[in-house]
């Protein structure tokens, strides 16, 4: 009987100290004929707004949004010590119209949803499908599919007007720690921009996109393994694949940009409006320990990457070549001076392939080293016309990179070397032995009780 006594004041203490068991429930779409008065959130009576569900649920609880359109979604001051989940039932097929998150909103996962409006000529007036205001953290973004209207694939063929119109942000978001992963943004104005600290923008595509690419402004950012392709210009603004600047004249610190591929055009179909892309555009600094690394650029204007005012900045493995396969003699690296004069310094820039390295004498302690210029990207790369940009065995890139700078891993994940030594670019070639992933998944939660619990 003790015994007994002994186990039964065990488990209640084990029932007391931890937290109850999370619940699943269900949304349905706006046009099902669902009694508000009766749901009680259960599939056979599901709940006719997400709002609604969000009053209802716990901390830990997940909601299944149903098959069909949604309302655009607005949520204000709703915070959680972890995440809520908000899903699709069946991946991609439940739709909101937009979203906005506002006040102290905390600790949100939102899952394998389509964000579109189903009248782009009658959108929210901010002209953003995703926005995240500034006391909106430690929110997730995972597997969505973001598209300016239902025809947004079709973009290589719209008139001036037709882009003009289509001119949405896909995804602005002010509050730290926000991740974007895993997701794609067709058809837009600008794709995705994070402003608050320690963002994610990890392994997702930009395809078809009138102003910039992405922007990353939060120190301690990491922008990892994504596509940037299609731009076309309409307008005064110069499109660039990634932009980031100083603001409030304060330094962006600490940002990572690697595995990421840029390509100007890459559809079948030639829109007359294509671009003259810009790469990695780091004008208006000063940026303080910045990584820029195996990342692919394949673009016709001048700037590949190019930092203006950088201290403690290393571009590494990169591989930068013409979009047309000239010998142009850009796009280049560069590492420039600030704008107000003051010299860039602690710089190295190692192991790069580019159709040109530019950038000021007056550079203070700066290492370049095993850098190549290419000039007739045909000869000396696999495949230019189908992107393919690994070097020839003949080219005189392959086991040439310096190995005390080079990345354990390419742009692919692979590691390096493979050979006698590290390639140069952004290519390991031969490699087949995949690194330790820091590629998350669909599924995966990297955020807790407003925590990073795992490395992204």
């Amino acid at each position: 009987m003790r015994l007994r006594q002994t186990l039964i004041v065990a488990l209640l203490a084990m029932a007391a100290a931890t937290p109850s068991w999370s619940a699943t429930y269900y949304v349905a779409p706006r046009d099902a004929v669902a009694g508000s008065s009766t749901a009680d959130g259960s599939k056979t009576r599901p709940w006719p707004t997400v709002n609604l569900a969000l009053t209802r649920v716990k901390a830990g609880d997940t909601i299944l949004l149903m098959d069909g359109p949604h309302y655009g979604l607005k949520v204000y001051n709703l915070a959680f010590d972890t995440p809520v989940t908000i899903r699709s039932l069946n991946a991609k097929k439940a739709r909101l119209s937009w979203i906005l998150l506002d006040g102290d909103t905390r600790n949100l996962v939102f899952q394998n949803l389509s964000v579109w409006p189903s009248d782009p000529s009658n959108v929210v007036s901010s002209r953003k499908l995703i926005e995240t205001r500034t006391g909106a953290t430690d929110i997730v973004f995972d597997g969505l599919d973001v598209r300016s209207g239902p025809d947004a694939a079709s973009y290589p063929g719209w008139t001036k007007a037709q882009w003009a119109g289509r001119s949405f942000n896909g995804f602005y978001a002010r509050g730290a720690r926000t991740t974007i992963k895993n997701s794609t943004f067709t058809g837009i104005g600008p794709g995705v921009q994070t402003v608050g600290a320690d963002s994610r923008i990890l392994n997702n595509t930009v395809s078809g996109f009138s102003n910039d690419g992405m922007r990353v402004f939060g120190n301690g950012s990491i922008v990892r393994g994504n596509k940037v392709t299609d731009c076309v210009r309409i307008d005064g603004n110069h499109p660039d694949a990634l932009q980031s600047w100083s603001v409030d004249g304060k330094p962006v610190d600490g940002l990572l940009i690697e595995n990421n591929t840029i390509l100007e055009w890459s559809s079948a179909v030639i829109n007359p409006y294509r671009c003259q892309l810009q790469g990695i555009g780091f004008f208006d600094g000063f940026y303080d320990n910045v990584v820029i690394r195996n990342n692919v650029l394949s673009l016709t204007a001048y700037h590949g990457i190019s930092v203006y005012g950088g201290r403690n900045v290393s571009i590494v493995n990169n591989t930068v070549v013409n979009a047309k396969g000239q010998p142009t003699g850009y796009p280049w690296i560069a590492v420039f001076s600030h704008k107000n004069g003051t010299p860039s310094r602690n710089i190295v820039t190692a192991n790069n392939l580019a159709m040109k390295f530019s950038g000021t004498a007056a550079t203070v302690n700066k290492t370049a080293a095993n850098n190549s210029v290419i000039v007739y990207p045909a000869k000396v790369l696999t495949d230019v016309a189908k992107f393919n940009y690994r070097p020839k065995v003949d080219s005189g890139f392959i086991d040439t990179g310096n190995v005390e700078i080079a990345p354990k891993a390419d742009i692919l994940n692979n590691l390096r070397p493979a050979g006698k030594g590290p390639d140069r670019g952004a290519y390991e070639v031969g490699s087949t032995t995949t690194a330790a992933s820091t590629v998350t998944t669909t599924t995966a939660t990297t955020q807790t009780a407003g925590k990073w619990v795992s490395a992204p």
